[in-house]
């Protein structure tokens, strides 16, 4: 088992949820703020594991004494400050449509959409690389089980979802 190629395909199902984001963002009339408000019911809590996932697969504590993870770290730390805040944003609107939430729902999905793409694509460069470097074979093998595991949860919750009419397409 692969523990990179599993974290590239847990990334690359959630980019099949922004891409549904960015095209629900891109919806106009009566029916946008259902359409994104659908796609952000499944990203947001599949985003929350993800998360909390990550953190725990990183044992900080003897990463931070590796050359160049104190960097990465906190890059990376930084765009998931970033995202926290805009999905706060987003989760503070009303739950009724009006024409100046709408835009705002629009635009924050819009980047949440592209901050998301960056911080895995940030990921996939930088830390993962970095870290897979720093890891025994064992522990790449245990987290890349528990990333696939993870992956599989996620296209089961996606498939459940849309396939109960919340399609987007």
């Amino acid at each position: 088992m692969n523990f990179f190629r599993e974290v590239k395909a847990e990334h690359r199902v959630l980019e099949k949820i922004v891409e549904r984001l960015e095209l629900a963002a891109q919806v106009e009339g009566i029916g946008a703020w259902g359409r994104i408000w659908g796609v952000l019911a499944i990203l947001l809590p599949i985003l929350e594991i993800h998360e909390e996932m990550e953190n725990s697969l990183i044992e900080k504590e003897s990463y931070l004494k590796e050359r160049g993870a104190a960097a990465i770290l906190d890059a990376i730390e930084e765009q998931h400050l970033h995202l926290k805040r805009l999905i706060e944003q987003i989760s503070a609107l009303p739950l009724q449509p009006g024409q100046g939430p709408l835009g705002r729902l629009r635009k924050w999905s819009k980047e949440l959409a592209w901050r998301l793409r960056d911080h895995f694509k940030a990921e996939e460069e930088r830390l993962w690389p970095h870290y897979s470097k720093t890891m025994s074979r064992s522990l790449g093998r245990s987290m890349g089980r528990r990333i696939e595991s993870n992956v599989l949860g996620v296209e089961k919750m996606i498939g459940q979802k849309w396939d109960q009419g919340q399609s987007i397409s």
